[in-house]
């Protein structure tokens, strides 16, 4: 076998699926013949225009049923695929391309890059195309199973991505570890909700292809509400989901509150941090008390998951909670980490080996370097230093403990926190700065800043400058700015001494803070100084501008439906994300119900994907 594609479009695929449906989309069902058709018609393009092996191709567009075919057709032609996330900023999305230089790029109609526009193009359909650029023709040698499958960007917090080059050798073995830990049947339907620019997708997209499981391609706002997911789960019969502890949370306490209708009988969570007690809760929600729940866990670096395993109830007993063990074909070494005169007892830094491993990061030698290491045990194999510190309990699983260097996990994104603060201080008159995640969850990024004496740094031009160069997941929510530097008797950072943000460190600040008018404006209130942790909030303040994001939109209306007995969709509040916007559509939406209903006793409405 040389490619974990030919497993997937070419051969056996009309056998598993039969008269099932491969994926449900947006745009409709998507079947064996319309995969084969459209993935062949991507090959051909591509080959026609020289595009093959030893080549990258990027993809910028939806999750439709013209995304898998659209992998499968660029593997198939014998080249690797990279994913543009369709919302990047202008500049990452430019750094992307110059880093991994595509000889092409697949495009929707409304989502070409400014810097490719203009290019040889061929129609693959009415609204998605194929854009050529300058590259030397393909490599005619015969095709490897270690030849690149697709590129992933990660750690990209500066502008500067790190683009990790897996091969199909580590995607077949991922695929075959995971099948020994996630069971999937021709009876699966796996609801698929990452971005195809995050690895989690090639589990999502390719192990379901394989088993004959259907997939739910899940939009982005769909995924991002937890409402609607859920709603979409029940109605589609999801019977698997992998997601991220912090979403997974909100699925429960929603699954709760209305009482369950969903037909989940696996779910998987990584990507961050899991918090045992948090996870009992989700799993006594009514539709998850028979369900399997699995905790997985690995860097890109080591194609989508390393380890992993099944959490019981007596698991979850701890707020920390094992990652499982190595997946089948797995290597393992604990490293010893050093804290002052010695090693800390019973922790280490996890390195990871195997055939799961990538080649390293495209164009960077020097980080592929540091980051893949000879195997001190010898025989040429190389280790990955993961840069987390993990223990091994009584069974022999691996317990996380955090990072080795400043990277944390932000609702599911990998960030290094120094990148942030290069990025900040970078911007003239200011002599130092500092950033640290925040809020109740831990998914507010704050940073500190500090300016040159005589130096007056205008907030919102900052702001602006960062979301110019910053993914937006990157962005501080709040900007705290420090006269003096606290430090400790060793001249270090006392963080324990940094202010906590106020209202004028958010981007909110600057919009005079209005008392609320109405009984709704101030119970409104009340739940929002819940969810972000701020007192001085007034009732035209944007809610984003507070260090609100879309997860916690979604616990905002789950708060709203249990507040006030409506159920409102994400586009009822999404444009108007002030309190008394949203205290209108409340008060709107409370006047339709007839007398003595409540917001569960109405008419569902068809949902829209």
């Amino acid at each position: 076998m040389t490619a974990f594609v030919d497993d997937l479009a070419f051969t056996g695929i009309s056998k598993r699926f039969a008269d099932r449906p491969v994926q449900l989309c947006v745009d409709g069902e998507l079947r064996v013949g319309a995969v084969e058709q459209r993935s062949s018609q991507v090959r051909e393009a591509l080959t026609r225009a020289g595009v093959g092996r030893g080549h990258v191709v990027a993809v910028k567009g939806r999750r439709d049923s013209w995304l898998l075919p659209t992998l499968l057709g660029i593997l198939g032609a014998g080249a690797a695929y990279t994913v543009i996330p369709y919302n990047s900023p202008q500049a990452v999305e430019a750094q992307l391309l110059e880093t991994v230089e595509p000889a092409a790029i697949v495009v929707w109609e409304d989502l070409h890059p400014a810097a490719w526009r203009g290019r040889p193009s061929v129609a693959l359909s009415d609204g998605v195309v194929a854009l050529f650029g300058s590259f030397l023709p393909a490599s005619p040698s015969p095709r490897s199973i270690d030849d690149p499958a697709y590129i992933i960007s990660t750690s990209g917090t500066s502008g500067t991505p790190k683009a990790v080059l897996v091969p199909h050798r580590a995607v077949l073995a991922f695929l075959d570890a995971a099948s020994e830990v996630v069971d999937l049947s021709t009876s699966d339907v796996v609801a698929a909700r990452s971005s195809a620019a995050f690895d989690l997708s090639v589990w999502e997209l390719f192990a379901s292809a394989v088993a004959g499981s259907t997939a739910v391609l899940v939009v982005e706002s769909v995924a991002a509400e937890t409402a609607r997911l859920h709603e979409l789960l029940a109605q589609t019969g999801a019977s698997v989901l992998s997601t991220t502890p912090s979403a997974a949370y909100q699925l429960g306490a929603h699954d709760e509150a209305i009482g369950g209708g969903l037909a989940l009988r696996q779910l998987l969570v990584g990507g961050e941090a899991s918090d045992g007690g948090r996870l009992a809760d989700v799993m006594a929600a009514p539709s998850f008390d028979r369900c399997a729940l699995v905790n997985w866990y690995g860097p890109t670096e080591v194609t989508v998951s390393c380890t992993g395993g099944e959490l019981v109830e007596q698991d979850l007993a701890e707020p920390r909670v094992s990652i499982g063990p190595a997946l089948p074909g797995v290597q393992t070494t604990v490293l010893p980490v050093a804290s002052g005169a010695g090693s800390v007892e019973g922790l280490g830094q996890l390195a990871v080996g195997g055939a799961q491993l990538a080649h390293g990061y495209l164009g960077n030698p020097r980080a592929t370097a540091a980051a893949f290491v000879p195997d001190p045990a010898g025989h040429g194999d190389r280790l990955y230093l993961t840069g987390d510190i993990v223990e091994i309990d009584s069974d022999g699983r691996f317990v996380y403990h955090g990072r080795a260097d400043d990277q944390v996990q932000l609702r599911g994104y990998r960030l290094e926190l120094s990148e942030v603060e290069r990025a900040i201080a970078s911007v003239p008159g200011i002599r130092w700065s500092h950033a640290t995640v925040g809020g109740t969850d831990l998914d507010v990024l704050v940073a500190y800043f500090a300016t040159f004496v005589g130096t007056d740094i205008d907030r919102a031009e900052l702001w602006s400058q960062l979301y110019r160069t910053l993914p937006r997941h990157a962005v501080p929510a709040a900007l705290v700015k420090v006269v003096d530097v606290p430090v400790t008797v060793g001249q270090k950072l006392d963080t324990a001494k940094l202010p906590p943000p106020v209202i004028t460190d958010f981007a909110a600040g600057s919009t005079a803070s209005r008392a609320p008018e109405t009984a709704t404006e101030e119970r409104l209130l009340t739940l929002w100084r819940r969810l972000l942790g701020i007192d001085e909030i007034g009732t035209d303040h944007h809610f984003f501008a507070l260090g609100g994001h879309s997860l916690l939109v979604a616990r905002m209306v789950n708060g709203i439906s249990r507040e006030f007995g409506v159920r409102l969709q994400l586009a009822d509040v999404v444009d108007g994300l002030t309190v008394r916007e949203i205290a209108s559509v409340v008060d709107r939406e409370t006047n339709r119900l007839p007398v003595g209903a409540s917001a569960s006793s109405r008419g569902q409405e068809e949902l829209s994907w």
